[in-house]
């Protein structure tokens, strides 16, 4: 991770695994309850601040994004070289701000726009 900060995440399971290793360019993933979507993309979007990359995370409404913006958050609470902004629901390296997990609700039109990411999430599509 960034300025050898270590950051604990979970591990992904054999299907969530298959599914990384699988991916392409477009993923669209229509699986049961219990398949853990919400963990994968946490895991990914979290990988994405130790490859210098900026990651969006959207989600309907801002009641489905508050809980992954939390759970993401901890990862990175009190660790070296990030940042948790929760007035602006961001996640960022201290060293530049430009690589960052930026959390957007859809409640609004064009959440994001302007803004350009290597990966996104849309939770609860």
């Amino acid at each position: 991770m960034a300025g050898g900060a270590t950051v604990d995440l979970p591990a992904f399971h054999p299907g969530q695994r298959d599914v990384y290793e699988k991916q392409r360019r477009h993923n669209v993933l229509v699986c049961g309850r219990r398949f853990g979507k919400s963990i994968m993309g946490t895991i990914m979007a979290s990988m994405t601040l130790g490859c210098r990359r900026r990651y969006g995370w959207f989600a309907p409404t801002y009641k489905y994004l508050e809980p992954q913006f939390e759970e993401i958050s901890t990862y990175f609470d009190s660790k070296p070289g990030f940042r948790v902004n929760r007035s602006s629901n961001r996640i960022y390296l201290t060293s530049d701000r430009r690589i960052s997990i930026d959390f957007w609700s859809c409640e609004k039109p064009d959440p994001g726009r302007g803004f350009k990411y290597h990966g996104v999430a849309i939770d609860e599509a």
